[in-house]
């Protein structure tokens, strides 16, 4: 898993403009694939979590009358965790800089009005029970994982599909340890680290 670690964390570097190079040094010199047990212990109450909740594991279908309908799919890997893991997930592994500078904040207020109205549903008093300030403050706590997530998740999102690894039986974690040619993941990292320096995180 060292290895395997120190490989992910040599391409996001390879991939960091001149500018962030030495910051995602700083930021990497720790980076393990067990920090992704770590970050996903809940500061409060546990949910069930998705784990993989990206765009590409949603299914989108417009009905007769112009709705959109959003069904999840790929569950192998729900577990209980912290209620901010799959936000997270969302929007470091499925959004670029341009679409968080318009919608990040709303994003934070939808996830987390969702979440209320669920545990409402379920009779449970969102003030007692997992309040905006619990949220607010689990968010931040955690936010580092967005960029760690990123820098393990973003080089198999962004792949060429020709450069794609082939799915079979003697695959392993080190199968997704690839050359991503693609422009679009240099692109994506880099908008990730200018928002966390803007941020403060870095």
């Amino acid at each position: 898993m060292k290895v395997l670690s120190k490989s992910i964390a040599d391409k996001a570097i390879a991939a960091a403009s001149i500018d962030h190079k030495e910051v995602m040094k700083k930021f990497l010199v720790n980076f393990s694939l067990d920090m992704f047990e770590m970050y996903n212990k809940p500061l409060h109450r546990p949910v069930l979590t998705h784990n993989d909740f990206r765009v590409s594991n949603l299914m989108e279908k417009i009905d007769e009358r112009g709705r959109t309908h959003v069904r999840i799919v790929d569950y192998q890997t729900i577990r209980g965790g912290s209620p901010v893991i799959d936000l997270l997930y969302f929007i470091f592994s499925s959004t670029d800089e341009q679409f968080r500078a318009q919608y990040y904040e709303q994003l934070l207020d939808h996830y987390y009005n969702e979440l209320s109205l669920a545990m409402k549903r379920l009779a449970l008093n969102p003030n007692e029970i997992y309040s905006r300030e619990d949220f607010e403050i689990e968010y931040k706590t955690k936010l580092p994982f967005g960029l760690s997530l990123a820098v393990f998740v973003l080089p198999v999102v962004t792949i060429d599909e020709n450069s794609a690894p082939k799915i079979n039986d003697d695959m392993d974690m080190s199968s997704f340890v690839m050359n991503n040619t693609s422009d679009l993941f240099p692109e994506r990292l880099n908008g990730i680290i200018s928002d966390y320096i803007r941020w403060g995180v870095l």
